[in-house]
């Protein structure tokens, strides 16, 4: 049992200095780190939807409107106040803002005044979130507003006959959804997307995780490539029935386990989530996976004889994870058999794994 332990290490430490000396393995791990802060910078573009205020001159409802807009930080919204309309559509445009609202001067004049359409809304027709952000608008207009209403109605009529606080809070309250069903405060404004938007803007999330464990599977493949090759050339020579199980197995497996770390380096880059659970799970996630990509590809060097095949093998089972595991995009509702045939994808193991965290 010592000697078993004593030849594991010595071929763990061994193949340990073969892995870390390779410079494809270190340019791997380069560009992962590098995707890694791409992802960062992506999502610390879009974290917070902004949305542009403007009010030439206004008056003290709208002022404590804006205000309490501005101060509103509920983790999805950013609203701030332009210096002009202009800058403010331009922001639209450009996609710096979501959206924008141009308030007017006496916009608590027109309300009582019983006027539709008080508020413009400027955005752009590739935008779905603008009914979204009129139902925050409207509300904190509401909660200034509804002291104008309570005041009016206290002052036209008799309310004694009210028997309780919550009677009164009832009213204001059907009165809410009236002005809200009745009285239409916005009025959309759409403006056009500029040509070189697509050229300035990211376009969906990158995938840090899916290309991680596209990266872990490809690594694993290689190492039992090159365990092939040197076998063939006799660099080695395995006695031992033992060292024919680990050997090929360790020369998958430690390339892998490489690229786990640097793939763990590049998510702690790009994520937001705490990292207490998250580097447990994670880090234990790509340990079993970098484990199970090995075992399956010291599978296949007893199964494929030829090295050229089993280098041929290489290209398509990596199109097969990428087209049924949802490494870049989800194609379920385009490929027949999908849902059967994904689970044949090692990288889909994974994503199963880590989604009972």
């Amino acid at each position: 049992m010592n000697k078993n332990l004593k030849l594991f290490r010595a071929w763990f430490s061994f193949l340990a200095r073969c892995t870390i000396k390779k410079k494809s393995l270190w340019c791997m791990a380069t560009v992962l780190l590098v995707i890694g802060i791409a992802a960062a910078q992506n999502a610390d573009r879009h974290e917070i939807i902004r949305i542009g205020l403007y009010c030439a001159v206004p008056d003290e409802m709208t002022e404590t409107v804006l205000t309490n807009l501005e101060a509103l930080d509920d983790g999805l919204y950013r609203f701030y106040r332009s210096s002009s309309l202009d800058y403010m559509q331009e922001d639209i445009n450009l996609r710096k803002a979501e959206c924008g609202y141009e308030f007017p001067n006496d916009l608590e004049s027109q309300m009582q005044a019983g006027e539709g359409e008080c508020i413009r809304v400027y955005t752009s027709p590739s935008t779905v979130l603008t009914a979204v952000v009129n139902e925050a608008v409207y509300n904190a207009i509401f909660q200034e507003y509804a002291k104008t209403m309570l005041a009016d109605y206290i002052a036209s009529h008799d309310v004694v006959s009210l028997k309780n606080a919550d009677e009164l809070k009832a009213l204001v309250y059907e009165h809410y959804e009236y002005e809200k069903q009745n009285t239409p405060v916005f009025h959309v404004v759409y403006e056009d997307i500029p040509e070189n938007f697509y050229d300035d803007q990211a376009l969906f999330q990158i995938p840090v995780r899916g290309l991680a464990v596209l990266f872990i599977m490809l690594t694993a493949l290689a190492g039992s490539s090159q365990y092939r090759h040197d076998a063939k050339k006799g660099r080695f020579l395995l006695r031992r029935p033992d060292e024919k199980l680990f050997v090929p197995f360790l020369y998958s497996y430690l390339p892998a386990l490489f690229i786990a770390v640097a793939a763990l380096l590049s998510l702690v880059i790009s994520t937001t989530a705490p990292l207490n659970a998250f580097l447990i799970a994670e880090t234990a996630l790509f340990i079993i996976f970098a484990a199970l990509c090995s075992l399956i590809c010291t599978l296949l060097t007893r199964l494929v004889h030829s090295s050229i095949a089993y280098d041929a093998l290489i290209p398509v089972i990596l199109l097969f994870c990428l087209l049924y595991s949802p490494v870049l995009m989800d194609l379920s509702d385009f490929i027949p058999g999908y849902n059967l045939l994904s689970w044949l994808a090692p990288t889909k193991w994974y994503f199963a794994l880590y989604n009972l965290f």
